[in-house]
């Protein structure tokens, strides 16, 4: 939990590989669609993973019945 990592990513077409000129981070890609020509991307978003609550409630009551578990 806490760790971030650097995501880019871009809409192609499955038959052609057109690019579209919509992007998760669209720093380098040219306004209008860039069709087949070569991007450059100059960016990325970072991502911040978050640990799931539910998770963590599980993991907590687990431990909690082990520990109830071993004093009978």
């Amino acid at each position: 939990p806490g760790d971030s990592f650097g995501v880019v990513a871009t809409y192609l077409n499955n038959s052609n590989a057109f690019r579209s000129d919509e992007a998760l981070d669209s720093a380098g890609i040219p306004s209008g669609n860039p069709g087949i020509a070569t991007v450059g991307f100059e960016g990325f978003d970072t991502v911040t993973t978050v640990p799931e609550p539910s998770s963590s409630a599980l993991l907590s009551l687990g431990g909690l019945a082990l520990i109830l578990r071993r004093r009978k």
